[in-house]
């Protein structure tokens, strides 16, 4: 028996600018395409205008438009433009835009090159970096998706000025996940009142430590999934409320409320621990959990999780201790 064995090689360029628009000026061909969506696009339209001319898509905001649909439509706007095989496209945008640019470019005349620029918190300390593409179909969250890596991710602190409110706290329950996970630091910085000075200084801490995570575990087999902090619980209420109750950081901030109360009765989490991580999220924003929602339609959703290994288990990730994580691998849940 001969055997032969290969490995791709990615890398990804991380970039950091004051002057975005200028270095796309430069960085753009006449074989760039823009994917974005509507809101960003009344706010930033001339400038992409100007680089992209009509080679711009622009799609709905809001992870309703993470969907078969909406990828077919983008297809046909690149097959009418005649997007060839050395076209690249670059998602201007949030989560929902990098998902999906990355996901059609991916299958796109089977690949072709992306770039992303993130315009929100949210997508600056995680869906940016790590490769996930996916759109969301009946069965789940991004059920239908490939690793599908940019070679550039352009920041740009400039762009999140513009951000709503509602939006700029769903990228803090991102961040503070890693202070309750991978760095104690970050932690303690939102047990400060004015956890939001210097927030840039921990944003490019929450980056580096995504991107070297991934780096060690591109395909989630082991260590990447303590990424997943607060998101089984987190997606499972996303997806029985339909994508509209929750934003996706609220829905993770909730996660990690139920996280860290799990912990506590698997004796896993100190109480004194249990009860300031609580408040700590809810110094973000106030949540509470006012909608019906009947438990077995989340438990359903959360064995739905597209990480579950085994049938009948349910995978979480529990923080012990600030910066420190077990799995968790809980059967027969109930």
């Amino acid at each position: 028996m001969e055997r032969i064995t290969y490995k791709r090689i990615y890398s990804v360029d991380l970039i950091f600018t004051n002057e975005i628009f200028n270095l796309l000026s430069e960085l753009s061909t006449e074989e760039a395409f823009c994917i974005t969506d509507k809101n960003l696009f009344k706010i930033y339209g001339e400038n992409l205008k100007k680089i992209f001319n009509e080679k711009i898509f622009k799609i709905e905001p809001g992870e309703e438009s993470k969907n078969i649909n909406t990828t077919m439509e983008i297809f046909s706007f690149l097959c009418k433009l005649k997007a060839s095989r050395n076209s690249i496209i670059l998602g201007f945008g949030g989560g929902v835009v990098e998902d999906i640019t990355g996901f059609v470019s991916g299958i796109y005349k089977r690949g072709i090159n992306f770039s992303l620029i993130p315009t929100s918190l949210l997508s600056f300390v995680d869906s940016s970096i790590g490769g996930k593409t996916g759109i969301n179909t009946e069965c789940g969250k991004n059920y239908m998706g490939l690793f599908n890596h940019p070679e550039k991710i352009i920041f740009d602190f400039n762009l999140l000025k513009t951000l709503p409110k509602r939006e700029f706290q769903n990228g803090l329950f991102e961040l503070l996940k890693y202070g309750f996970v991978l760095d104690e630091e970050i932690y303690n910085k939102f047990k400060e009142d004015n956890f939001r000075k210097n927030l840039n200084e921990l944003v490019k801490k929450a980056i580096f430590l995504k991107s070297d995570i991934v780096t060690k575990d591109e395909r989630e087999s082991g260590l990447r999934s303590v990424l997943n902090f607060g998101h089984t619980f987190g997606h499972a209420l996303e997806k029985v409320t339909m994508y509209k109750k929750f934003s996706h950081g609220e829905a993770v901030g909730l996660g990690i409320i139920f996280a860290l109360i799990l912990g506590k009765n698997l004796k896993l989490t100190p109480s004194s621990y249990c009860n300031e991580g609580i408040e700590i999220v809810k110094k973000i924003k106030a949540l509470s959990l006012k909608e019906k929602i009947k438990w077995e339609e989340i438990l359903k959703a959360m064995f739905f999780d597209k990480k579950i290994k085994n049938l009948n288990s349910i995978f979480f990730v529990i923080s012990n201790k600030p910066g420190s994580f077990i799995f968790k691998e809980i059967d027969n849940f109930k």
